[in-house]
Order: C-alpha cells, then sequence, then structure tokens
C-alpha cells in the first residue's frame, strides 16, 4: 500500500490528482507529523524535508517510530 500524509491540504490534494491521473493507488491524508502514529507495517518509510523543521524530541520520535514499523 501507499501511504502519504503532509500538514498541506493544496499538497495532499495535488498527490491525490497526480495519483489519481497515473492510476497510483494512494492513501493520502493532510495531518501534522505531532499527531502521527504509525499503524501497520512498511518495507521502506520515506521522509522528504522533515527533520530540519522539528525539534530533536520529535525527530528521535519519529525515527524510533520508523524503526519499529
Amino acid at each position: 500500500r501507499e501511504d502519504a500524509f503532509d500538514i498541506s491540504e493544496n499538497g495532499i490534494a495535488k498527490l491525490k490528482r497526480i495519483a489519481k491521473e497515473n492510476d497510483i493507488k494512494l492513501n493520502a491524508w493532510v495531518e501534522d507529523v505531532e499527531g502521527f502514529k504509525f499503524k501497520g507495517e512498511y518495507d521502506a518509510i520515506i521522509s522528504h524535508g522533515l527533520f530540519q523543521f522539528i525539534n530533536k524530541d520529535l525527530r528521535e520520535k519519529i525515527i524510533y517510530g520508523m524503526k519499529k514499523h
């Protein structure tokens, strides 16, 4: 499965449009990373442009969650 979330409503809307245009099944939603909880298992987790904008404690929490899932 492909999951994606972002704090930007416009970003998620664009992502959904591009996925639909390219027949990609995607579960995408708007959410702030501070409230995100990992559910299920993933083969890969990609985080682009996130870690330089958040504090160290939150960064460590997110990395811990990524490693578990």
